[in-house]
């Protein structure tokens, strides 16, 4: 840390501490101590203050003793009150008893930066010594803290700092930045004392460098200190990286039971699946957008999805159980009106006749299953899409089950 604190001082330290020593000169050998025969009635007081060893860290304010207030308070009221610089002093003239004396001690500014008080009992017959412990005075004071650093070196700069007293919990100091590169912090309500400083800068909330030092605050003063991370632990290490794809991408939705023609009346159930693995899914069915239920399967041209003739676009939706991925899919159909159609043929002659079979398509030469008639030579054939063509033709079996080849083939056009 450079430039913190600024210059070293001392402190005072009056004999270990302060040593005041009160005697009670009645022998002989102490009758040269006073002026006078009247001070044989009276004690007297010798205050002696030695120098201090250097002070570690203190603020810009002189903590150099220059200068002591010595007072005192005894019985009946008596008071004296006495300045002075150097060593010691004897203080004359004091009556026999209990007296409170209380030093301040005054730096070159004429400021008061210590105190300390004792008791002392001045007796007959008797030399005592008290000392008095000098404590710096106690209030609060001001730290100004400000920490610096090259702001190209940190991507994403902030600061954790703590201000931790010899007893109880730490503070922490809750810095501002202004600017890129510096942090700034300032209280003017800092007990007296000393302090750990602990500042620690951070790069994306990793350390990259830190600071460790001691803080005196020293009441009515300021401590100032500045801080530059000029070199920071930027750091390099090895990542290895193991991709799993998730891309939840859309999920394969499949159709079954559809046609694209559907006579009136006549029922179309549809069922939707999606690939096995994926769990459950849940679905929804709509007829031209409108919604029709959310089972995995649909039944349409029923009593619960009536329709009538015209086309349609059936859509279906799903979704896995977690929502994270869905699919559609659709078809086209069409309902037609139904129509049917009786067609007659000449009877055959031959006498081994077992029956006639009508075949129907809806192509020319094309036909699906026959339809079995019997002996009748006439045949009503339903279920005809309206506006759609359609092509018959017979043909006659007889007792040993073979089958004649097809009469002429006649067309209808369903209106």
């Amino acid at each position: 840390m450079r430039g913190l604190w600024g210059r070293r001082t001392r402190a005072i330290r009056l004999l270990g501490q302060l040593a005041l020593t009160a005697t009670l000169c009645l022998l002989a050998s102490c009758f040269a101590l006073f002026r006078d025969l009247e001070d044989l009635r009276l004690g007297g007081l010798t205050i002696r203050v030695a120098e201090d060893i250097p002070m570690n860290l203190t603020p810009p304010a002189e903590m150099t003793v220059a200068g002591y207030d010595v007072s005192g308070t005894g019985p009946d009221g008596a008071t004296f009150f006495t300045s002075f610089t150097g060593a010691s002093i004897t203080q004359r003239g004091l009556a026999f008893g209990e007296w409170t004396i209380t030093v301040e001690g005054r730096n070159p500014e004429n400021t008061i930066v210590t105190r300390g008080a004792a008791d002392v009992q001045v007796a007959t017959g008797t030399a005592q010594v008290v000392d008095i412990i000098m404590y710096p005075v106690a209030g609060p004071g001001t730290l100004t803290l400000a920490v610096t650093w090259v702001p190209t070196s940190v991507d994403v700069p902030s600061v954790l700092s703590q201000l931790v007293p010899s007893q109880g919990p730490p503070t922490d100091l809750a810095f501002t930045m202004p600017s890129p590169g510096e942090a700034g912090y300032s209280n003017g309500t800092i007990q007296s004392g000393y302090y750990t400083l602990i500042v620690r800068l951070l790069d994306n909330g990793q350390l990259v460098m830190g600071a460790v030092d001691v803080v005196r605050i020293v009441a009515g003063e300021t401590t100032s200190g500045s801080i530059d991370f000029t070199d920071v632990n930027r750091g390099t290490g090895t990542v290895s990286v193991s991709i799993t794809l998730q891309m939840n991408e859309p999920v394969q939705v499949t159709m079954n039971g559809q046609t694209t023609e559907l006579g009136s009346g006549h029922l179309m159930t549809v069922s939707a699946s999606i690939p096995p693995g994926l769990g459950n899914a849940t679905y929804g069915w709509s007829v031209n957008g409108v919604s029709a239920g959310g089972d995995s399967s649909i039944t349409l041209n029923g009593t619960a999805h009536p329709l009538s003739p015209g086309p349609y676009r059936l859509d279906v939706c799903a979704f896995v159980s977690n929502g994270s991925r869905g699919g559609s899919t659709t078809c086209s159909f069409t309902v037609f009106t139904v129509r049917q159609v009786t067609l007659e043929w000449d009877p055959n002659t031959e006498t081994n006749l077992a029956g006639y079979k009508m075949h129907v398509g809806t192509s020319s030469g094309a036909y699906g299953d026959p339809i079995d008639v019997g002996l009748a030579t006439t045949c009503t054939v339903p279920n005809l899409l309206a506006k759609h063509t359609y092509y018959f033709t017979v043909t006659a079996c007889n007792t040993a089950g073979m089958e004649s080849g097809k009469s002429n083939e006649v067309s209808y056009t369903a209106p």
